[in-house]
């Protein structure tokens, strides 16, 4: 097959995947805000939806180690607006915490509030009010997600971990908080271990601009990751050396 012809396959493939996309979000997002209103279900629709957008995308997940619970914290690094569908797909009732700007992204923020994503000023100067704020909105009957990075990465390294949303967690000592990693194994079914600037494919990160990584993405063959679930971190008094622990235990399950 010429490459024009792959071109154009691609082409054909991304627009048929983001068709899917739009089409099983009009369909079930009704039906989730019904859930929510009538069953008290707000947890239910969420891992369906992105259980099937992996399949969509191609993405697969494999696990190691015991799933979190329902009331754990999930501490992990963060690649790339998709680690939301692949942590949601394997993580019970899953709750992510997010800059505030996300919901004003278009569709996305919208989506994001509809999983009762808490959106946080991050801010230094407003590192106090949202600790407090966090604490009262957080559903403790929920699988909090956090990305103490504070921002996306290519996935080599694990940035340190900003301590101050750990306050909350210091407060509440009976918490469990569980290390992931998330380890991103393969784009476009190319090793990333072979080609490191294959990751740039899944990772979205820096400057990068959503739209046109997203198509990019579509016209892919899709990723492979991997998600390692930690033994869970005892909690300590001290926010910065818990965060720290934390930032160790995820950055050790890297590969070299």
């Amino acid at each position: 097959m010429s490459a024009a012809a792959l071109t154009a396959m691609g082409r054909l493939w991304a627009i048929v995947k983001l068709t899917l996309f739009v089409l099983l979000t009009l369909i079930l997002a009704p039906l989730h805000l019904l859930l929510r209103a009538v069953a008290k279900r707000p947890d239910l629709l969420p891992r369906v939806y992105h259980r099937v957008l992996l399949r969509i995308f191609g993405i697969t997940v494999t696990v190691e180690g015991a799933a979190p619970a329902p009331g754990d914290v999930v501490v992990c690094n963060h690649l790339s607006y998709w680690d939301v569908l692949a942590l949601s797909a394997v993580v019970p009732a899953a709750v992510f915490v997010a800059k505030k700007d996300v919901a004003d992204w278009p569709l996305f923020g919208w989506l994001a509030g509809l999983q009762d994503t808490v959106f946080i000023d991050r801010a230094r100067q407003a590192a106090k009010t949202e600790v407090a704020g966090l604490a009262k909105r957080w559903p403790r009957d929920r699988t909090l997600i956090v990305f103490p990075e504070g921002t996306s990465t290519d996935g080599r390294a694990v940035l340190p971990f900003k301590s101050s949303l750990f306050a909350v967690f210091c407060g509440t000592p009976e918490v469990v908080i569980r290390p992931a990693s998330l380890i991103l194994e393969e784009v476009n079914a190319v090793d990333v271990a072979a080609r490191p600037g294959a990751r740039d494919g899944y990772a979205w990160y820096g400057e990068m601009e959503l739209t046109p990584h997203l198509w990019a993405f579509a016209r892919a063959r899709g990723a492979r990751l991997r998600v390692i679930f930690h033994p869970p971190v005892a909690v300590t008094g001290d926010r910065k050396d818990l965060a720290r622990t934390c930032q160790e235990r995820v950055a050790a399950a890297l590969p070299a």
